[in-house]
């Protein structure tokens, strides 16, 4: 019970991190929904400088067979450098609660050093996914989806399709697939909305083999 538990927050790695930087500022969800003229390799660039952002909103996870359980979730990501995102040489912190406000799962990660409290123990380590898989089972894509959850392929091989551009000279993410240890990952994009510039999802779908996970964003937050 423990181990299926600290899978589903685990998980919540999607989508985690607090700074030492600067504060981040907050841009509101109720902006307009219109969408700025990108090309899609214009969006592809100004997501990849996307170093330094926070999210907040809901995650629902869903198994085959198994209850349904969702939280609250709570995320803020800096990086100095491109560089320094891919080799994970970042800070970052995670925090899901249920709607009582009850933590269930707090990450914070320094450079590769990694701080994780969950149950009431503490765990740490220099290896995110090691951890994570020692205290699971589960391989799963830490890595990869601080770049997936901006619409954007991690590795050479992930594959985009792209909705059409209805003539306005932008086409957002529709789907990627993407294999991740040897695992397939599907991300289905359900909606974007404008934030102070940036064209970024506000509700997404990830499903990897019998795992279902919605991920529903009220704010996006941009430095």
């Amino acid at each position: 019970m423990f181990k299926h538990f600290v899978f589903i927050t685990f998980l919540i790695l999607l989508l985690s991190a607090c700074s030492s930087r600067s504060p981040l500022k907050t841009i509101a969800e109720n902006q307009p929904k219109n969408v700025v003229a990108q090309t899609i390799t214009q969006r592809n660039q100004q997501m990849r400088q996307l170093l330094h952002w926070s999210i907040s909103g809901k995650i629902a996870f869903i198994e085959k067979n198994k209850k349904r359980q969702s939280a609250t979730l709570k995320w803020t990501y800096n990086a100095s450098n491109r560089n320094d995102e891919i080799n994970n040489n970042l800070q970052q912190q995670i925090d899901l609660t249920t709607f009582l406000g009850i933590n269930l799962l707090h990450l914070e990660s320094n450079n590769n050093k990694h701080l994780i409290k969950v149950n009431r123990k503490k765990y740490q380590g220099n290896n995110l996914n090691t951890m994570i898989y020692r205290l699971t089972g589960f391989k799963l894509p830490t890595k990869a989806l601080s770049f997936w959850l901006k619409g954007i392929a991690y590795k050479n091989t992930d594959k985009l399709s792209y909705q059409p551009n209805n003539n306005k000279n932008t086409s957002l993410p529709l789907t990627l697939e993407s294999d991740y240890y040897q695992q397939k990952w599907h991300i289905s994009y359900d909606q974007f909305k404008l934030f102070n510039g940036y064209q970024l999802p506000t509700k997404l779908t990830i499903k990897q083999a019998d795992l279902t996970i919605k991920i529903a964003i009220n704010q996006w937050g941009i430095l």
